[in-house]
């Protein structure tokens, strides 16, 4: 890519022989702030858009961390660069999941003006590893359980 984000993505990469670069996305609770997307929509009142042409493929941070740690440490023949992603969802889609595991009271509109897929395919990783990602209320599920709501 030739834009900033991309630019951002391709410096973070190292090639050499003994490591690893996972390219991702991940949302999940944080510890102060409320600038990540989960943090920011729990943090809403009222209404909201739901951006139904914007696709998502990444994970909430508890299962990019058990991939690290059962996929991708443990197998030392991982060299280079993967895409490590999940099922492609919209972030509407994305948000009513949340607000229905969350059990948050809001109402979500759904914009489809707005378009952006960086979506990623994980297919090699996939293949190199034998990973494959739960659906997304499996992961949310998680997420909820695992940042001490549940």
């Amino acid at each position: 890519a030739e834009d900033l984000y991309g630019r951002t993505k391709y410096l973070g990469e190292v090639y050499y022989p003994h490591c690893v670069t996972l390219r991702t996305s991940i949302i999940g609770p944080e510890l102060k702030g409320k600038y990540g997307l989960i943090e920011w929509f729990l943090s809403q009142k009222g209404e909201i858009n739901g951006y139904d042409r914007v696709i998502y493929t990444g994970f909430p941070t508890n299962e990019l961390a058990k991939i690290i740690g059962d996929y991708v440490i443990p197998n030392e023949k991982l060299t280079g660069l993967y895409h490590v992603s999940s099922e492609k969802i919209s972030k509407y889609e994305l948000l009513k999941i949340v607000a229905k595991e969350y059990g948050k009271e809001i109402t979500i509109h759904k914009d489809t003006k707005t378009f952006s897929d960086r979506s990623l395919v994980s297919e090699r990783f996939c293949k190199e590893t034998g990973y494959r990602p739960p659906d997304w209320e499996k992961l949310i599920k998680k997420m909820f359980v695992e940042s001490n709501h549940g």
